[in-house]
């Protein structure tokens, strides 16, 4: 199933090169689901950073990893 998933330490590399189909293969090939939690009434919409949002983004995510 991973053989042609290069090492882990290479992905990021290898990432850049990928078409959106290859991207979208090599996650099915790793990840059974990705589960995004309510929202927990966090209050601050647009005004939020970048960085802030992809934090609550984080602190929401669980993923059901194939191995």
């Amino acid at each position: 199933m991973f053989g042609d998933l290069p090492a882990s330490d290479m992905v990021r590399d290898a990432w850049e090169g990928w078409n959106t189909d290859r991207r979208r293969a090599a996650v099915k090939a790793v990840v059974n689901r990705v589960i995004v939690g309510p929202h927990a009434g966090r209050k601050g919409g647009p005004n939020l950073t970048p960085e802030l949002r992809l934090q609550f983004l984080r602190d929401r995510t669980e993923f059901d990893w194939r191995f």
